[in-house]
């Protein structure tokens, strides 16, 4: 309902820090009546504990350029992950997904949404087609035709958007769709592609900066590759992310703290969430941040043989895609972990067993 209401009347720029906040208390509030006693809770909790832990230590090295927000953020996205194996979403919230999605692509056609930039508007398509993909159940051909009808107008109105990282991500995420569940689920797959999709992440920023740098792009081959996208290979993150690399550079440990004056940007936006826990962070938070994320999409491996918990992982993957060129996994935390959520739900109402390979 926040990610409704936030992202269709234009509150986003203004109210932002309220929702987060907000959302913030809700996970908070959340563990009143939650155990974490089973054994494969306890080291998710000390990790996410040292974490957050790592996080106030940053905040004090950089207490000059940090405050409770960035403390907050990250303690958000924790929480979250924490509670992917405590959430059980049930018939009646699916179906008030399904309709607020449908809603919500009606209403966005009529109000205004001049305070959106392209990559937000098209984030918040690829979210809505997702959930709605992830929700809903055909079950007769009817059903079925009506059901990736609409997935096809989601996705022509987000190539309309032209944010090419939400379009390549929701490709992805209907192409999966399409195929049966036997990536997944063989061993050390799933710890591959996170490292490809977090990692990789980090590395794809300091690849772009560096061909940027040095021009070690050919022309030709640049124009070959945008002349149907109608952008520029070199959109302007170039700037942003060597600048940010540069302030890395001076503390790598801990970082540089989430208030500092950007002079390639008017606000403290990386573009790209896994260095942006670098930067802000420091490598240690960042680290840590990598390895309970893998650790934990690694539990629905020996469940992935499942083509609902197939489809929910790579509804997941399609956000950490995004993540290569926005900030959606800690501005949008809680929808880039509703997919693992709805696994999790899908073991647990399914009773599907476990399968080692």
């Amino acid at each position: 309902m926040s990610f409704f209401i936030q992202y269709t009347f234009g509150l986003s720029r203004n109210y932002s820090a309220f929702f987060d906040t907000f959302n913030f208390f809700i996970a908070c509030s959340l563990f009143t009546n939650i155990h974490l006693s089973d054994k494969g809770d306890k080291w998710k909790f000390k990790l996410a504990f040292c974490i957050i832990g790592c996080a106030i230590i940053s905040a004090a090295v950089n207490i000059k350029t940090s405050g409770i927000g960035s403390i907050m953020t990250i303690g958000r996205v924790v929480l979250f992950y924490l509670l992917i194996h405590k959430t059980y979403i049930d018939n009646r919230i699916k179906f008030l997904v399904i309709l607020l999605s449908v809603i919500q692509v009606i209403l966005l056609q009529v109000v205004d949404v001049s305070s959106y930039n392209p990559n937000t508007i098209g984030l918040v398509y690829l979210t809505i087609g997702i959930f709605f993909a992830l929700c809903a159940e055909p079950k007769n051909l009817l059903s079925k035709i009506i059901y990736f009808t609409i997935l096809c107008i989601v996705g022509y109105l987000l190539y309309l958007t032209e944010s090419r990282a939400s379009l390549m991500a929701y490709i992805f995420f209907c192409s999966m769709l399409l195929l049966p569940p036997v990536i997944y689920g063989r061993r050390n797959n799933l710890i591959a592609i996170m490292i490809m999709l977090t990692v990789g992440s980090l590395l794809y920023a300091i690849l772009y900066v560096y061909l940027w740098r040095e021009s070690a792009v050919d022309a030709d081959i640049i124009s070959a590759m945008v002349d149907n996208t109608g952008k520029q290979l070199f959109s302007g993150r170039q700037n942003i992310w060597q600048e940010c690399i540069e302030l890395w550079k001076h503390n790598v440990l801990w970082g540089v703290g989430s208030n500092i004056q950007l002079y390639s940007f008017d606000v403290v936006n990386l573009h790209n969430s896994m260095l942006n826990i670098f930067v802000i962070y420091g490598s240690i938070v960042g680290a840590l941040m990598i390895y309970y994320m893998c650790g934990i999409v690694n539990e629905f491996r020996a469940y992935a043989y499942n083509k609902k918990i197939h489809d929910c992982l790579s509804a997941y993957f399609a956000f950490l895609l995004v993540a290569f060129n926005e900030t959606n996994l800690f501005v949008f935390a809680f929808i880039s972990l509703f997919p693992l959520m709805m696994a999790h739900t899908t073991i647990v109402r399914d009773s599907v067993l476990p399968v080692n390979s």
